[in-house]
């Protein structure tokens, strides 16, 4: 049901959908309402789409109880509040994407299970403190974006001892500092590096690594 200029909210149906493993509602023209917080009954569910859809409120910690999701997107909406730290336990979540809401706070300082996540998209939203510590021992991810928000703080020196196949990384337009880690180097699958609009010390270090050269102060990866 993607794009089919769908109004009004978003109906508190879903406990009667037990077997659903897919729903897409995104690009609609829901009248700001909240996301049910019935979708946590959904508990076979592996794909969630509700971007660009007009979203207000919170999320909603219920949707920590999709033992079995995969893919979230609530992009581009106007979704308020923190990251509720149930939905970072998700051990099977590939995908998270949050990228232009109006979501703030901290971000959750640990996960409680290990995760399979790939790819982390979190630009143009609010969020404020350090960048986690545990995203840099997740060795599948391969595309971070954190950018447009508040972090503040050091990359540490670690943060690619476990990240062998991350291939795009992105802290555009943030307020992190000190200097870039030498252990970058050890991102063999990086292609794309994005750490302008911070107050790096070394901003202009070029990495020529297997015939590809990557240039730190970059425009912005959205």
């Amino acid at each position: 049901m993607d794009g089919n200029d769908l109004s009004g909210k978003i109906p508190s149906i879903w406990h009667q959908c037990k077997e659903l493993v897919e729903l897409q509602l995104g690009d609609n023209k829901f009248n700001g309402g909240d996301i049910p917080t019935d979708i946590g009954n959904l508990t076979k569910l592996e794909w969630l789409y509700l971007s660009s859809s007009n979203l207000q409120g919170i999320i909603p910690s219920d949707i920590g109880s999709l033992t079995n999701l995969q893919t979230l997107d609530l992009s581009n909406n106007s979704l308020q509040g923190e990251i509720p730290s149930s939905l970072l336990n998700i051990s099977s979540l590939r995908m998270l994407n949050l990228a232009k809401n109006n979501l703030n706070g901290s971000l959750p300082i640990s996960t409680g299970n290990e995760t399979l996540l790939e790819e982390l998209y979190l630009s143009w939203n609010f969020f404020t403190g350090e960048i986690p510590s545990f995203l840099w021992s997740m060795p599948s991810l391969r595309i971070v974006n954190v950018g447009a928000n508040h972090f503040k703080g050091n990359l540490p020196e670690e943060m690619c001892h476990h990240l062998l196949l991350l291939e795009v990384f992105a802290v555009t337009d943030n307020q992190l500092e000190g200097s870039i880690p030498k252990s970058i180097s050890n991102c063999t699958s990086l292609k794309g590096l994005y750490l302008s609009g911070n107050s790096f010390a070394d901003k202009a270090r070029i990495m020529n690594r297997q015939n590809v050269m990557i240039l730190v102060r970059l425009k912005s990866y959205m």
